[in-house]
């Protein structure tokens, strides 16, 4: 068995468990303010395959975009992870 190392693990982690739509949704509940959260239903939250981070800044950011279905049309939610600065 190998182990993988990377230079930000505790920020993979966070995303490999915001990945899952069960885990965004309570996180986006609980830190999207009350009025944008009254516009979304985070029932329909899907998973978008896109990066927006430069390949030259990944080993200190990581990111999530998620389509939602909102009172307005299709909205996304972007997530950014930065790496711990004291590294």
């Amino acid at each position: 068995m190998t182990i993988s190392t990377t230079s930000t693990p505790y920020d993979a982690v966070f995303k490999s468990f915001l990945r899952h739509p069960d885990t965004a949704r309570d996180f986006i509940d609980i830190h999207l303010p009350a009025p944008l959260r009254k516009l979304c239903d985070l029932t329909t939250l899907k998973l978008e395959p896109n990066s927006f981070i430069d390949e030259d800044l990944r080993q200190y950011y990581s990111d999530l975009l998620w389509s939602v279905k909102t009172q307005e049309g299709v909205g996304y939610i972007y997530v950014v992870i930065e790496g711990d600065a004291s590294n």
